[in-house]
């Protein structure tokens, strides 16, 4: 067999039907992750509906947030059901093939043990599992070192739909790779947001443009988010972020609830606020850097009241007014970063206007298809 040549990268979608909870037959499972593999991953002579598939020699390891790793969250049981859950997934994977795993990867150190383990193995692809909230180091240094072998990343969820109520740490456990900076505590300043000023989180420069145009769009206040996980049955987006957060944006003061940080809970990191954006239409907007030059996209949803609904983040539950598929597929397109600007109202006319000012691209997503 002849590798592709080219760095691959694909994501499968979060739940394969069945690697937690009730689990239908494991050769359907299989067969399913099979169907969505690029066929570069696949050795020449696999048969997809056969019972003598053969599969390539596949590296397999299971990305997770070492801090996260570390603590437990305060959980005994943390660890052990992880472990658990990463045995569940490579039994699965390894059904119908051959499979390298490395196992559990928190740190950029077990990254490139994980990589030498399958240079030595001459693996002919690799999958990346976010299996949890995950940090970007280590997948950086996967990336550096693969070289010219596939890569598919795949962000694994525990179901194909939310709870309906989410703790702290169910929120790790349905979350994927994101870039951590410790910046703490986490309160209001007044004087800062009540001037107008916006506030971004983790280096992330556009993402804080968008929050700046967006407040002076709409002279309102404005949330930097990430799009934490996603209800595809009720085309709803679970939005928000640690750090410091406008409590405007919230139904009313009363609703803000001052809590301990649960990311670092062994730390001496003080305390974070916690809060729903208040029901109403919003506005999210993104803007990339593409070869093309720098590209908004925007779009606007619904939120909806969700006090309670996620334990510990200022957050908003948005039902998007496009489909959750055809917004993937726009915006993974453009390549936006997961990093959103929020601010109530509808302003998907005034933004485009602005781009056309500054001859830059936009693309508005409005209904089932871009506008």
């Amino acid at each position: 067999m002849t590798k592709d040549r080219s760095c691959t990268t694909a994501v499968l979608p979060g739940d394969v039907r069945g690697l937690s909870g009730t689990r239908p037959n494991q050769n359907e499972v299989v067969q399913e992750t099979l169907s969505i593999i690029p066929r570069s991953f696949l050795a020449e002579d696999v048969l997809l509906n056969g019972s003598d598939a053969k599969l390539a020699k596949i590296g397999f390891l299971a990305l997770a947030a070492k801090w996260y790793w570390d603590t437990e969250m305060l959980d005994s049981k943390f660890t052990a059901e992880a472990l658990s859950l990463i045995k569940s997934i490579e039994s699965t994977l390894a059904v119908s093939g051959e499979l390298v795993s490395a196992g559990l990867v928190t740190t950029e150190e077990s990254a490139s043990s994980a990589l030498g383990r399958f240079r030595k193995a001459n693996v002919d692809a690799v999958i990346a599992c976010c299996f949890m909230w995950s940090e970007d180091q280590p997948l950086l240094r996967v990336l550096e070192e693969l070289k010219e072998t596939p890569l598919l990343l795949w962000s694994w969820t525990p179901g194909p739909q939310l709870p309906e109520n989410l703790t702290a740490l169910d929120l790790i456990r349905w979350s994927g790779p994101v870039a951590v900076l410790p910046c703490r505590p986490c309160l209001y300043l007044p004087s800062v947001f009540e001037s107008g000023i916006v506030v971004g989180m983790e280096g992330d420069l556009l993402g804080t443009v968008a929050q700046l145009v967006l407040s002076r769009l709409s002279g309102q206040p404005t949330m930097f988010t990430e799009i934490f996980t996603y209800d595809e049955t009720k085309n709803e987006i679970l939005v928000g972020h640690a750090g410091m957060r406008d409590i405007r944006l919230a139904r009313s003061r009363s609703a803000v609830t001052i809590t301990p940080d649960y990311e670092y809970p062994r730390e001496e990191a003080g305390v974070w606020m916690a809060f729903s954006v208040r029901p109403g239409p919003v506005t999210l907007l993104s803007i990339a850097s593409t070869t093309d030059g720098i590209h908004f996209v925007v779009t606007k949803g619904e939120a909806l009241p969700s006090e309670g609904r996620l334990q510990g983040y200022p957050n908003a539950l948005v039902k998007l007014d496009t489909p959750l598929r055809s917004f993937f597929k726009v915006t993974t397109g453009v390549g936006t970063t997961q990093h959103w600007a929020l601010a109530p109202g509808d302003l998907r006319k005034r933004v485009p206007q602005l781009a056309s000012i500054l001859g830059l691209q936009c693309t508005v997503l409005a209904g089932d298809q871009e506008a």
